[in-house]
């Protein structure tokens, strides 16, 4: 099962062979209660107003000892136009998320940082944008995301594949997300 407030994402599911997608908002979904073993939010609850009513919703949805696996943009500091242009209202740090987490009633097994490798070159250039002046940082009004070349995309993938190994018995202090 999929939803998206965007229809248009939606229809890209479906097209892509996913037909369980629904238009819906991830605040209140019309799903009946315990229905899921897992929930997946990846990069979801920072674009919702109120998370913790998402979160409560959430709860409900999955069944008894099923699991919510949660990933958002971590630390307001690296707040950017990225976020403005896709509509975040928030970052989160781990304690955040495991706030409001817990606050929904939910337990915690494990939670940390992640994309540790490219949070200081993130943390720079964010910074940079926010000493220069408007005109100079806002010259693209749009989403900064744009595809590398394959030689960074090979890169980025081998740094978080790393990443992902050390996680395993290390826990990161920092990261773009936390989870």
């Amino acid at each position: 099962y999929g939803i998206d407030v965007s229809s248009e994402g939606v229809e890209i599911a479906r097209t892509s062979g996913f037909s369980n997608c629904f238009v819906m908002d991830g605040m209140a979904p019309e799903m009946e209660h315990s229905l899921f073993d897992v929930i997946i939010s990846s990069d979801s609850l920072e674009h919702m107003q109120y998370d913790a009513k998402a979160l409560d919703a959430w709860f409900l949805l999955l069944k008894p000892g099923g699991t919510l696996i949660v990933f958002v943009p971590a630390f307001m500091a690296l707040w950017s136009k990225h976020d403005i242009v896709n509509h975040h209202f928030r970052r989160y740090t781990q304690s955040q998320l495991i706030g409001a987490i817990n606050t929904a009633g939910f337990v915690v097994s494990k939670s940390g940082y992640w994309n540790f490798f490219l949070f200081l070159p993130i943390a720079f250039v964010r910074m940079l944008q926010k000493l220069l002046p408007q005109s100079v940082s806002n010259l693209n009004h749009s989403d900064d995301l744009r595809l590398p070349p394959n030689w960074v995309n090979t890169l980025l993938k081998s740094l978080l594949t790393l990443e992902n190994s050390l996680i395993a018995w290390l826990p990161l202090p920092f990261g773009v997300s936390t989870f």
